[in-house]
């Protein structure tokens, strides 16, 4: 997911306004919302992937200057907000970032995403959620501002499909069984590759 808010923060900074030239002088800030649980359940696995990886590459890319764009200097300031592991909070912590002018979000992970959407597509913020399992109310037609950042049952499964071509040729069927059961119909076109 790191990699990936990196790259969507180029061609979010790349949407940004031209400045004058004396403005290349000074950086200005890129600020990047953080849409991750770090309290309650889902805390365990958030924090690391939604919060200290996507800090770690804002840090790298501070300490090599920032980034430039259209002869711009831009540091990343990563805005974390709690969403206590539930769709409430999700939707609080979306909200709280809107509130304050955030224009690019990283997260929510897992089945969260249906939670943001609607507050981050209503404001206009380029959301990247993290871990998904890519039905229709988490990225698709009615969530334009949204882009899926690591797609969870589809990523896995078709990388279980290649380990397993790969390991054992003889192998002629497969089976998937996810938790993600709303994906499921969206999966088919996966089972006939």
């Amino acid at each position: 997911m790191s990699v990936l808010c990196v790259v969507l923060a180029f061609v979010f900074v790349a949407l940004l306004p031209l400045h004058s030239a004396g403005a290349a002088d000074q950086p200005k800030t890129l600020k990047i919302g953080a849409l991750v649980c770090m309290t309650g359940w889902f805390s365990s696995y958030d924090i690391q992937t939604g919060q200290n990886e996507p800090q770690l590459v804002a840090d790298m890319i501070n300490e090599r200057g920032g980034i430039t764009i259209k002869g711009q200097k831009y540091k990343i300031e990563l805005v974390p907000e709690d969403c206590k592991s539930t769709l409430d909070g999700v939707s609080a912590a979306a909200t709280s970032l809107a509130a304050k002018g955030i224009k690019f979000t990283i997260g929510p992970a897992a089945f969260f995403g249906r939670a943001s959407g609607p507050i981050t597509n209503r404001n206009k913020i380029l959301d990247v959620l993290g871990y998904n399992v890519l039905t229709p109310d988490e990225v698709g037609p009615n969530q334009p501002y949204t882009f899926a950042g690591f797609g969870g049952a589809p990523a896995e499964f078709m990388s279980g499909i290649n380990f397993a071509k790969a390991k054992f040729p003889d192998i002629k069927k497969v089976c998937m069984v996810a938790p993600a059961g709303a994906s499921n119909k969206w999966l088919e076109a996966f089972q006939r590759a």
